[in-house]
């Protein structure tokens, strides 16, 4: 509910946790950043591990299935209607 009464001018772009212990990734942006995006996931050497076309809705979770990917820190990388947004986050 947070999420929802943020600016609506600002894009938001929010994790449900930053320390995975499941195998799901979940996001949350607001209207800026919501609609037909790209989602990118990198190592921590910046190597490219994942990178598909994903649809996302205005203030819902979105899961990603990170099962394949080995413990270790990562960065989440969202791309949007023109706004790009990163954040970091470790799998157990």
């Amino acid at each position: 509910k947070a999420l929802q009464q943020e600016s609506a001018t600002a894009p938001v772009f929010q994790l449900a946790e930053n320390r995975l212990t499941t195998d799901y990734l979940r996001l949350k942006v607001n209207s800026i950043l919501a609609g037909e995006g790209e989602l990118r996931l990198y190592s921590s050497t910046g190597q490219q591990v994942y990178r598909q076309a994903v649809s996302v809705k205005p203030y819902e979770w979105f899961s990603l299935d990170v099962s394949r990917l080995s413990a270790g820190y990562y960065t989440v990388q969202y791309a949007c209607n023109g706004t790009t947004v990163k954040e970091n986050f470790i799998k157990y």
